[in-house]
């Protein structure tokens, strides 16, 4: 039966994920596979990625299925809890890594060929007419921005002076500082103030 199947691939996805992970067909796979399970197996794949969450946000494929599960879970509690909590804890050390500046980078411009190849493309897609997600894609992307902005917000407020000199190498800090414009709420914004003092 389906159920069965997709059960099967659940368990098969937990455990072979650094295998899939290896290269970018593996890639396209686990994004395909991860796209039909249903909410309760994509908690198991989710789980299957906590420990080696940190090794794979670093990784040059492995943090492309970590933009893949934020932009199509639709449970952002979860999402928040088992994953961005964690990544968030570690931006201090690996802020300067393009790899994982592009996760949040998924999340602020999903699908954008800005940051990702086709290939990249390519596997977020994959199986994508066969999805189980049923919240609306821009939905699910504004709770995820919540999550996300006001600590990347206080992160560079913080380290501001530094950031400045070279704002071209971190686009992260450019889609976080046109979120807030983009929400309409400067006055409020510590990041902001921070930025005009720094000019």
């Amino acid at each position: 039966p389906d159920s069965e199947k997709i059960k099967w691939l659940a368990e098969t996805m937990k455990e072979k994920l650094p295998t899939l992970l290896a290269s970018k067909q593996g890639l396209l796979v686990a994004c395909s596979l991860f796209n039909v399970l249903d909410a309760k197996d994509r908690k198991l794949v989710v789980k299957a990625v906590q420990e080696p969450l940190k090794e794979m946000s670093t990784n040059k494929i492995a943090h492309l299925f970590l933009v893949h599960v934020l932009n199509n879970l639709d449970d952002t509690v979860i999402s928040k809890k088992k994953i961005l909590n964690d990544l968030l804890l570690t931006i201090d050390e690996n802020i300067a890594d393009k790899t994982f500046q592009a996760i949040f980078l998924g999340i602020y411009a999903p699908n954008s060929k800005r940051y990702f190849t086709s290939e990249d493309l390519a596997a977020f897609e994959a199986n994508q007419e066969q999805t189980t997600s049923k919240k609306n894609s821009d939905v699910r992307r504004e709770e995820l921005i919540k999550i996300v902005q006001g600590p990347l917000e206080k992160f560079f407020e913080e380290n501001m002076s530094f950031y400045l000199r070279d704002i071209s190498r971190n686009a992260l800090l450019s889609k976080v500082m046109a979120q807030r414009i983009e929400q309409g709420d400067t006055k409020s914004s510590m990041l902001i103030d921070e930025l005009f003092r720094q000019v």
